[in-house]
């Protein structure tokens, strides 16, 4: 654990530090960098200096994690966090593009936490009405959060995974649809609780909100196909869009009648963390859209990582082209120690 009598002086004082002496070759950062002033430092090797600043002993990596722990850390105390191999991602876009952002959330459950139920996806519904339910104004606050970057940075359309607009009434979504006012587009899972002292049922669905108000709620058996502003794109829960390769099961928004003209894209709204079996199935839903339409297309999945999880992929397909830019912000979540993923893609049309 790391000691909460180090403050932000501290960190800048370590980083001096590093300046002076350079990064010794054992404590080279292995994934994320804290990026200050134009440089890189690792964020353990920054920690454990800013340790013995406060306290007279330096703090030794083993004794506190790196990941989410030691990034939600120092961003709570204003500094950024990179993941390099997905800044790698990020040429120059111009002319007239779109903004897209896609979520990772975090679920607070490990792997073998979700692998103890018998159906991994009545589980993962139980630990998300469980979070909601237990403490529902951190919940909320985690979700406007996440809207509030997408105001800073002007995005025109939300992903978010599966099941994630939790609510049990009506007035208890209309909380999210306020805050989401001002952003053009939100594609979300969403789950419905019904809830009593000794059971609980869910009703899983997708909704797509233009300026907060619902255009479609599906269910979680059907793609749908809509137009969304300058782009076309497929809607669907989890593995459901593999739908789009047999072009089964897929409806169309009569209000919004997809254009031949547009790019299409492909929004999957998934459960907990895929492996990469499942690239293979999406990067063939991505084949299928450009032989149908002759265009560039995207394919991009929101979906719950485990607590405190590795991303091993992109999880766009293409991962990278010189039509888009991609980049990842890092956003702590309320009163807890993990954090979440907003992935904005920045489109050429």
């Amino acid at each position: 654990m790391i000691p909460r009598n180090i403050t932000k002086q501290h960190i800048l004082k370590a980083i001096e530090q590093i300046d002076r002496e350079g990064i010794p070759k054992k404590r080279e950062s292995t994934k994320f960098h804290l990026t200050f002033n134009g440089k890189h430092y690792p964020p353990k090797l920054v920690l454990s200096i800013a340790n013995q600043l406060a306290s007279g002993r330096e703090l030794s990596p083993e004794m506190f994690g790196g990941g989410d722990e030691a990034n939600s850390f120092l961003q709570r105390r204003g500094f950024k966090i990179i993941d390099p191999h997905f800044e790698e991602l990020k040429p120059a876009c111009t002319g007239n593009t779109i903004r897209i952002g896609r979520a990772i959330l975090d679920i607070g459950a490990s792997m073998s936490d979700m692998k103890r139920g018998r159906n991994l996806w009545e589980v993962h519904k139980k630990i998300l009405a469980s979070l909601y339910l237990g403490s529902q104004n951190s919940y909320e606050q985690r979700l406007c959060n996440l809207i509030s970057e997408t105001e800073k940075n002007s995005l025109d359309i939300l992903i978010l995974p599966a099941c994630t607009l939790v609510h049990r009434t009506t007035s208890d979504l209309d909380i999210y649809r306020n805050r989401a006012k001002s952003l053009r587009w939100l594609v979300s899972g969403v789950l419905r609780v019904n809830s009593t002292k000794q059971v609980k049922s869910f009703v899983e669905s997708a909704e797509v909100w233009q300026n907060s108000t619902s255009i479609l709620s599906t269910k979680a058996d059907f793609v749908r196909f809509l137009q969304m502003d300058t782009i076309s794109a497929y809607v669907a829960i989890s593995s459901t869009m593999l739908n789009v390769r047999s072009q089964t099961s897929i409806r169309e928004v009569s209000e919004f009648a997809p254009n031949q003209a547009s790019k299409v894209f492909a929004f999957d709204l998934g459960h907990h963390q895929y492996t990469g079996r499942y690239t293979m199935s999406l990067n063939s839903v991505l084949r299928t859209i450009k032989s149908l339409t002759n265009k560039e297309s995207l394919v991009l999945l929101a979906f719950w990582k485990y607590r405190n999880g590795s991303i091993r992929y992109p999880w766009s397909f293409p991962n990278k082209a010189r039509w888009f830019a991609f980049e990842r912000m890092t956003i702590p979540i309320p009163e807890r120690s993990e954090s979440d993923f907003l992935d904005i893609f920045t489109i050429n049309l």
